[in-house]
């Protein structure tokens, strides 16, 4: 539901002067910038698509000894920074010429147990990336702010919601329980960002299927193993999307200038967990005739209840109101897609 980005990457030089250039240094060229918090999955997949629509790239690293400094430069001309959020510490200088802003930071939901250093874990990495963020673009001088802030959301905001049809244009639709609440919270710190008078809008991300790894390799695996399982009754609606989509939509969104709020980042076809259960197990050929009983989900506690069992038929109106066309907009033509078709 989200990227898994709170991993280090090397030591700041606190002496580094905030544009230093190696040797045979080639710029990018490009007259936007687009700076990515958040070098997981889909902002991987979001950095490759930005470029061939010819974005500048920068990138922010946490930092292992805390330091922070401005925008440094690549033998490849790729721009980077480091930054330490959890001390809401980041250079503006590393933010200035950025044209657009995406912040996709946030340890992994899943596997993990949801103790109480978790729950702390899960919403310091993102309340405090987003958080910093948005505060250090507010805090620029009106002329050196970026146009636009896209920051991360999931789907737990819905909660289990049954059969009801969940619309990103029905600001009254917010769930109840641990991630509703959490993704609430990290909705609310980009508020600051639109307050000064930046384009905002916040990617209510689902399940994302990718060969690169996440869930849909995971569940490509255990399939082709037959060991899948159906999720209690299965009844529950899944919101899925191809990672090629997931990064197209978001840069569909940054590059719609009447694009803004909260969107759905999943295809217009939710599937029921029984029923994408039945399609993998024929797909990969290999029976997998085992159930989940919901005793035994509920097990792993708030976890089991709200990632597995929780039910959340999503449709991304605001992205088709305004004209995205999703290139695999169901669960198994994204399968077939990622893992061949069979």
């Amino acid at each position: 539901m989200t990227e898994n980005t709170t991993e280090k990457h090397g030591k700041a030089n606190k002496t580094a002067p905030s544009s230093s250039q190696p040797a045979g240094f080639a710029p990018q060229q490009s007259d936007r910038t687009l700076l990515v918090a958040g070098v997981g999955l889909v902002g991987s997949a979001l950095i490759e698509k930005a470029r061939e629509h010819g974005w500048k790239i920068r990138t922010l690293h946490r930092s292992d000894s805390g330091q922070v400094t401005g925008v440094q430069y690549r033998e490849n001309g790729d721009e980077f920074a480091y930054w330490n959020p959890a001390k809401h510490e980041l250079d503006p200088a590393a933010v200035v010429g950025a044209d657009a802003v995406v912040c996709l930071n946030g340890a992994a939901i899943a596997p993990n147990p949801w103790t109480k250093s978790r729950r702390k874990l899960l919403r310091a990495s993102r309340l405090d990336s987003t958080e910093t963020l948005a505060q250090t673009m507010a805090n620029l001088p009106a002329v050196d702010r970026p146009k636009v802030f896209l920051s991360g959301s999931a789907i737990g905001f819905y909660g289990d919601r049954g059969e009801a049809r969940l619309s990103d244009l029905d600001s009254h639709q917010v769930g109840q329980g641990f991630l509703a609440n959490l993704c609430q919270e990290w909705e609310a710190c980009a508020q600051v960002a639109e307050d000064a008078g930046i384009r905002t809008a916040q990617n209510r991300t689902g399940l994302v299927v990718s060969d690169r790894g996440g869930i849909g390799a995971m569940l490509e695996k255990l399939y082709r193993f037959g060991l899948g399982a159906r999720l209690g009754d299965g009844r529950q609606w899944q919101a899925y999307i191809g990672l090629d989509d997931a990064a197209s939509a978001l840069l569909f969104a940054l590059e719609n200038d009447n694009f803004t709020g909260p969107f759905n980042l999943t295809s217009p076809v939710p599937i029921r967990n029984k029923d994408l259960h039945d399609f993998l197990s024929w797909r990969a050929k290999v029976p997998s005739p085992w159930v989940a009983p919901a005793p035994a989900v509920k097990l792993a506690g708030d976890m089991g209840k709200e990632l597995l069992l929780a039910s959340a038929r999503t449709f991304p109106d605001q992205l088709e109101k305004a004209g995205f066309e999703f290139a695999n907009p169901d669960a198994p033509s994204m399968f077939n897609r990622y893992f061949g078709a069979k």
